[in-house]
C-alpha cells in the first residue's frame, strides 16, 4: 500500500481518487496477498537490516524476541540459512480465506475451496491463523472421506512445490482443502 500511496502522491492524484484507489488495493491485498516483488525491496537493504527485517516479518527466527519462524516448521526448510529463508519469504503471499458457503442442497460451495482434488497446482500453504478441513473422494461419485483438520503452523499442498508429473506439468492435487474458520495463510 505504501508503494501505491507513493505513486499517487508523486503524481499529485486528488484526495478522493487516492482514497478509492488505496481502498481497492487494500481489498485486493486482503483477498490475494501482496503482488509486488519483495525480493527487490530486500535487495536494496544492507544485509544486517535485511536479516533484521526478515526476522521481524517472520521469514527467519527473531532471536531478540525469542520467536521461531513458522517456516522452520516445514521439514524441508529446517536446515536453511537465514538468507535462504528470506529468499523463500519474499516469494510468499499472505491470503485470507473464509469457509465455503453451504448450498441449498446442504453441500459446500466448492468454488470457495482453497484447493480441490484433481486440480493441478504449483502452490503450498502454511497456516498462520485458523483451521482447514482436508478430505478426499477416492472414487468418482463416491462418498467424501474426512481426513481431519490442520491448524496453525501446519501446511498442505507441498507435493505441488516439490514434484512434477513430467517436466513442467504440475501434479494433480490428491486432496481437497477448505477453511473451517476464518483463515490467514502464507502461500509459497
Amino acid at each position: 500500500v505504501g508503494l501505491v500511496h507513493a505513486f499517487l502522491h508523486e503524481r499529485r492524484v486528488g484526495a478522493a481518487l487516492t482514497k478509492r484507489v488505496r481502498s481497492h488495493y487494500n481489498q485486493l491485498y486482503t483477498n490475494r496477498g501482496t503482488t509486488e516483488s519483495m525480493q527487490g525491496f530486500f535487495d536494496l537493504l544492507p544485509h544486517t537490516l535485511a536479516v533484521e527485517l526478515g526476522a521481524a516479518v517472520g521469514f527467519t527466527d527473531d532471536l531478540q524476541h525469542n520467536r521461531r519462524s513458522v517456516m522452520y516448521r516445514v521439514p524441508f526448510c529446517r536446515d536453511l540459512a537465514a538468507d535462504d529463508m528470506i529468499l523463500i519469504g519474499c516469494r510468499l503471499k499472505h491470503c485470507a480465506y473464509d469457509p465455503p458457503a453451504v448450498q441449498p442442497d446442504g453441500s459446500l460451495d466448492t468454488s470457495r475451496f482453497i484447493m480441490r482434488e484433481g486440480e493441478r497446482g504449483t502452490e503450498m500453504w502454511v497456516i498462520m491463523d485458523g483451521k482447514v478441513r482436508v478430505e478426499t473422494t477416492p472414487e468418482v461419485g463416491g462418498e467424501t472421506i474426512d481426513l481431519g483438520t490442520l491448524g496453525v503452523t501446519q501446511f498442505f499442498g507441498e507435493n505441488a512445490v516439490l514434484a512434477e508429473e513430467s517436466p513442467n506439468v504440475p501434479l494433480k492435487r490428491m486432496r481437497s482443502v477448505y477453511a473451517i474458520t476464518q483463515l490467514v495463510q502464507t502461500v509459497a
